[in-house]
């Protein structure tokens, strides 16, 4: 099936995996060189998924070397449901998500 072959490409050792992040970080140095101001900011899962004991994508997977990275107190299907604003994880989310907006004055305030 579909899901399953999409599963077979994002395994750790795929090297289609490599490729498409090879081609990402290509990418980003090209609008860097441009000019632009690229920010990444790279999250993983820090629960295992109940039914399968396990994250279903690792640390190693969902980062990218010599860029931040951070924890979500989550297993991967609730990783971005936040119930609440209140959640660690949702304040962590916006606190990156804002780094990345342009601030317009000193007192602006993202809500």
């Amino acid at each position: 099936t579909t899901n399953t072959k999409l599963l077979d490409v994002l395994k750790t050792d795929d090297p289609f995996q490599d490729s498409i992040q090879t081609d990402f970080l290509r990418m980003v140095r090209r609008l860097r060189e441009a000019g632009r101001d690229i920010k990444i900011m790279c999250f993983f899962e820090a629960l295992p998924l109940p039914n399968v004991g396990k994250v279903v994508v690792s640390k190693g997977s969902a980062t990218l070397d010599g860029y931040e990275r951070g924890s979500i107190h989550a297993d991967h299907g609730n990783m971005v449901r936040f119930a609440t604003t209140e959640e660690n994880g949702f304040k962590r989310f916006l606190a990156e998500l804002e780094k990345c907006l342009p601030r317009p004055g000193k007192n602006h305030i993202f809500r």
